[in-house]
């Protein structure tokens, strides 16, 4: 068997959590390249070799992809590993094809009101609709991801499989100084779904109704995207300098970073799946996150999850000030991350290939 792998890029190097599942399956998978199975050869079209912008990415979907995997013969599975990259697909003969699907933040989204926004949720909807008919087989990253393909896109159960990502080995517990400050973190894009700005609320709140912990937290936001400008303008209007931007964070730097907090904050109103809640809690930190939020189940187990503002502040203030607490949830979150592996991802992965390429 034959796999091609259809990416926009191979990147061990991003906090991007799409990023990271194609270069971690892309490693794992090779891993079994002639070992007690099926597979023969793994092979892999990216962009890593240029800096692509959204024309260039759009470019390289509907027209580089197509005529470089139309030369190509003896594959037995295609696997695109976004739903634009399934652009192709209807021009191949066989349907022994796999897409995934991470999330719907792009059609479901709240879209920028201007032509771009509009023109993006247009090229969104037209990719899903290509991506859910041609392909062989659907991957989900998640039970919630299948049920909005099941029930919102009416794409037949038996034609998704649940493979969630998987958390590295590399997160893990570390020692850190003792001392008598207290870091709140968060990592992740700075844009409007992930709520950053409630976190900046909480945060001053926090030195509001508890000013003896405020003067000894800070807050550390990890991160970047459209809304950074707005975030460290916020920060600095409110005049509160104990926070810091620290901007993009390397995926080698993450380990260290998480380790760095006491309890993690992931306040983001919609998630795919959510990857920074299982690295933080395999980093054996506390997570918090917000009721409403449209999160898969299977992620957040053992997280501490708040009605509102004023619910977020007080659990802060319990787990920061209660370290028998805080060792026990972080216990339960840690035993709970440890389900997720790459190598059980991979593994069920290439089960779907052998069922594509039998069909």
């Amino acid at each position: 068997m034959k796999v091609y792998l259809l990416a926009r890029k191979l990147s061990y190097k991003s906090s991007s959590g799409v990023e990271r599942y194609c270069a971690r399956l892309h490693e794992h998978l090779s891993k079994y390249i002639n070992v007690q199975s099926s597979l023969e050869d793994l092979r892999f079209i990216a962009l890593d070799s240029f800096n692509y912008s959204s024309s260039a990415a759009i470019f390289y979907d509907l027209i580089a992809t197509p005529a470089i995997i139309m030369k190509m013969r003896d594959i037995s599975v295609y696997h695109a590993m976004l739903p634009e990259q399934a652009l192709c697909f209807p021009a191949l003969r066989k349907r022994n094809t796999v897409v995934t699907f991470h999330d719907f933040e792009d059609l479901k989204g709240l879209p920028r009101r201007d032509l771009i926004g509009a023109a993006s949720k247009l090229y969104a909807t037209f990719y899903t609709k290509i991506a859910t008919k041609f392909t062989g087989h659907i991957i989900a990253n998640s039970s919630q991801t299948k049920e909005e393909l099941t029930r919102d896109l009416n794409v037949p159960e038996g034609k998704v499989t649940v493979v969630p990502l998987g958390v590295d080995d590399r997160f893990r517990p570390e020692s850190r100084d003792d001392d008598d400050s207290f870091t709140i973190g968060y990592v992740g894009a700075l844009k409007e779904r992930k709520r950053v700005r409630l976190l900046i609320e909480a945060f001053l709140l926090l030195q509001k109704r508890y000013p003896e912990l405020g003067k000894r937290a800070r807050l550390v936001i990890c991160g970047t995207g459209p809304q950074r400008k707005y975030i460290t303008s916020l920060i600095s209007k409110l005049g509160l300098n104990n926070i810091e931007v620290k901007g993009f964070i390397p995926e080698s730097n993450l380990v260290k970073i998480y380790n760095n907090f006491d309890v993690f904050v992931f306040p983001s109103r919609y998630e795919g799946f959510g990857l920074p809640i299982l690295e933080a809690q395999r980093s054996g930190v506390p997570v918090l996150i917000m009721e409403d939020a449209r999160i898969p189940v299977e992620v957040i187990d053992s997280t501490i999850r708040c009605k509102d503002l004023r619910d977020l502040v007080d659990k802060i203030y319990l787990l920061l000030t209660d370290e028998l607490l805080r060792r026990k949830v972080s216990y339960e979150g840690l035993e709970h991350a440890k389900k997720f592996s790459w190598k059980d991802c991979a593994k069920q992965t290439l089960k779907v290939y052998q069922m594509v390429s039998r069909s």
